[in-house]
């Protein structure tokens, strides 16, 4: 019997120690910074082999369906991390409430490429006009699809031309389409699948108004800590209408660049819509406000020179070469 030894067969663990005791680059590496608490796991054991500090970005809870990090991993994790960055309050909250000290976690929000993203707004569609509506995000029920797609039913009673456009991948696409069917919307609501960048953001420049109907505020489930598909779409001109949950109602300003709504309501949704469409006027101010709050909050320069100031104080102060060192004296 054959026995295959290469590398690619061996356990992660294995090959992560691999990694960190013949990888001689990590010699002029500083820091270790990983992105999620499965990653940070694996983050702490390298810190440990290579007397590193380390630093995780923790981007919320995972989503029903998927398992979370073991308790003991957790533990671990939060003794030995050195910096936790999150993107809101509401984030930070759930950090803490996971066993990680106050002292170790910054708020530092997701950077958006700004260059990326050019200024296209549009302006308030005529009455014979077809409103684009847009959402993009994980097909799943706890998104507010259900909410979103009865708002559409509401809008084409008031006498609406609307048209929906939802893209995204994940486990409910089939419960959406059932919904959709039942409620006759099948002529207004256009689902997509595995769209790349280039296209989204042509979805992005076509709406006029972003939608995202998230559920709760749930520091111990998922939730929406920040809702990065709201400054994609600040920053490109489009209206957001948002559930004030989670951590959306720290990234915008009701009535100022965009219109919050409670959660689990059409009838919320569908009033801020019809609100915008009766108030052309407005248009121009929530759009502009909402690129310069990309700009002035979200930017990736902006966010980049705020994670190197969190980096170089880590490295300078609370990095274990320098405390053991200090011990020594």
């Amino acid at each position: 019997m054959h026995n295959d030894y290469s590398i690619e067969r061996w356990p992660s663990f294995l090959k992560l120690l691999r990694f960190g005791l013949v990888n001689q680059d990590l010699d002029r590496v500083d820091i270790i910074h990983a992105h999620g608490e499965a990653l940070a796991f694996q983050s702490m054991l390298l810190s440990l082999m290579r007397d590193l500090p380390f630093v995780y970005t923790f981007h919320g809870l995972l989503p029903g369906g998927l398992a979370p990090i073991p308790r003991n991993k957790r533990e671990a994790v939060n003794g030995e991390v050195s910096r936790v960055l999150v993107n809101t309050r509401f984030a930070m909250n759930q950090v803490n409430k996971l066993g990680c000290q106050k002292s170790k976690v910054s708020i530092l929000p997701q950077g958006l490429p700004l260059e990326e993203f050019a200024f296209a707004p549009r302006t308030c569609p005529g009455e014979k006009e077809e409103l684009h509506l847009l959402s993009i995000g994980r097909f799943h029920r706890d998104k507010g699809y259900g909410y979103s797609l009865l708002a559409v039913a509401r809008l084409l009673q008031a006498g609406v031309k609307v048209h929906y456009y939802m893209v995204g991948e994940g486990p409910d696409k089939n419960w959406m389409q059932t919904l959709i069917d039942k409620l006759n919307l099948s002529g207004h609501v256009t689902l997509y699948e595995a769209m790349p960048s280039d296209k989204l953001h042509e979805m992005y420049k076509k709406a006029h108004i972003f939608i995202l109907a998230s559920l709760g505020n749930r520091y111990d489930k998922w939730a929406e800590t920040q809702g990065v598909v709201l400054q994609e779409a600040q920053a490109i001109g489009c209206i957001p209408v948002a559930t004030n949950v989670g951590g959306i109602p720290e990234c915008l300003s009701h009535k100022q660049d965009s219109i919050l709504v409670p959660e689990k309501s059409s009838r919320a949704i569908s009033d801020a819509v019809l609100y915008l469409l009766d108030h052309p006027e407005e248009w121009c101010s929530y759009q502009e406000n909402g690129r310069k709050n990309v700009e002035q909050n979200f930017s990736a320069d902006v966010i980049g020179t705020r994670m190197a100031e969190i980096l170089k104080k880590v490295a300078g102060s609370g990095d274990k070469k320098n405390q053991a060192a200090a011990a020594d004296k």
